[in-house]
C-alpha cells in the first residue's frame, strides 16, 4: 500500500518531466537609424557630428511561453553605428504577447542595460579635454509579424550614453531613440 501511495504522489513528477522545455529561440539581423537631425546628437566619440545616422544590429533573444498568449525570456544584441566608435551591447529582459494563427502578430518590451566603453582624448584650440563614455540604462519596443519559423520585427531602441570628465563636474548623460528593422528565425 505504501508503494503504491508513494508511486501516485510521485506520477506528477515523471508527467511533467516528459513535457518540452518550452524555450523558443529567436536569431536576427537589420539595420538601425537614427530619425532626428544631426544636430541633436552630442556622442563625444563620434567620428563625426552625427554618429548614430546608421547601422547593423544582431540580436538574440531566448523566451519561455508562460501562457497562450504571453512570453517572458533574456535577450542581447550587438549594435554597430557607422560613425561610432565601438558596438553599444545591451543585455534585457524580453516580455513577448503574442497572437494566435498561421500569422502570428507580436509585441514586445525590452528593459535591460547597455555596455559602452570608450576613452576620449581631444584637443581643440590648445585646449586638452578627457572624457570617458559609457553605456546606461537600456528600452527597446515594437512589434512584429511571425509566419512559420520566420518573423519581421519594427523596433524603437533608446540607447543611453554618459560622459564622464575629469572631476566629475561637467558629466552629461543623454538617451538617443534608434529605429531599427529585423529580419530573423524563431524556432522551435
Amino acid at each position: 500500500m505504501r508503494r503504491v501511495l508513494m508511486l501516485l504522489l510521485l506520477a506528477p513528477v515523471f508527467c511533467f518531466s516528459q513535457n518540452k522545455c518550452g524555450i523558443s529561440f529567436q536569431a536576427g539581423g537589420g539595420y538601425l537609424f537614427y530619425p532626428g537631425s544631426a544636430t541633436d546628437v552630442q556622442i563625444v566619440t563620434s567620428k563625426s557630428n552625427h554618429p548614430l545616422r546608421s547601422g547593423i544590429s544582431f540580436e538574440f533573444v531566448a523566451d519561455k511561453r508562460v501562457n497562450s498568449f504571453l512570453d517572458l525570456g533574456l535577450g542581447s544584441s550587438y549594435n554597430q553605428f557607422t560613425d561610432l566608435y565601438g558596438p553599444y551591447i545591451p543585455y534585457f529582459a524580453d516580455i513577448r504577447v503574442t497572437s494566435q494563427g498561421k500569422y502570428k502578430l507580436f509585441s514586445f518590451l525590452d528593459p535591460g542595460y547597455g555596455i559602452y566603453q570608450r576613452n576620449t582624448h581631444t584637443i581643440s584650440l590648445g585646449v586638452e579635454t578627457n572624457a570617458k563614455v559609457t553605456g546606461g540604462f537600456y528600452i527597446g519596443y515594437g512589434f512584429g509579424v511571425e509566419y512559420k519559423m520566420i518573423y519581421l520585427q519594427a523596433k524603437y531602441n533608446w540607447f543611453r550614453f554618459k560622459t564622464q570628465f575629469p572631476g566629475g563636474e561637467n558629466s552629461v548623460s543623454n538617451a538617443y531613440g534608434v529605429a531599427g528593422i529585423t529580419f530573423g528565425i524563431r524556432f522551435p
